[in-house]
């Protein structure tokens, strides 16, 4: 699943339920708890994206693949990276990305040229006693969603 968005806040909610009904799809079943983690750091991975990463509302794309065991998702805006910050101990910003790292088995940034990439993993659970070892998308439509203006296309 592959979704595009403009890099505005007013799109977050869409890309949460574009997320959630796309995993819920995938054949087998993802627990709840899994799915409600990944949607949560995708959700503030592309915060982050929108907030430091896009600037003049550049597109933000989020890319979802569910196999061998694993959700992975890659965020990618096309802006210039911000240099790195530390927030202030009494500030309420600046923790995204220890939120997200609690929430994925595996998160990892890197230059985009332009932009930054973000890709988050989590594991769905033990392949070797029945995770969902090999699921992927179902088949019908594209894969590929553009969300704009709250609507997905």
């Amino acid at each position: 699943m592959e979704i595009s968005f403009a890099g505005s806040p007013s799109c977050l909610a869409e890309l949460r339920r574009a997320i959630r009904h796309g995993l819920a799809e995938v054949p087998g079943a993802i627990p709840d708890e899994v799915v409600d983690d990944l949607v949560l750091a995708v959700s503030e991975a592309a915060t982050n994206a929108i907030l430091y990463g896009s600037g003049d509302a550049q597109p933000v794309t989020v890319t979802v693949r569910v196999g061998g065991g694993w959700i992975e998702a890659t965020i990618r805006d096309r802006g210039r990276p911000a240099a790195p910050r530390t927030a202030p101990v009494t500030s309420l910003r600046g923790r995204g990305l220890w939120q997200i790292s609690q929430l994925v088995d595996e998160l990892r940034l890197a230059k985009g040229r332009p932009g930054t990439l973000v890709t988050l993993r989590r594991c769905i659970g033990d392949p070797a006693i029945g995770g969902l070892p090999n699921a992927r998308w179902p088949a019908t439509g594209t894969g590929r969603h553009h969300v704009a203006d709250r609507k997905v296309v």
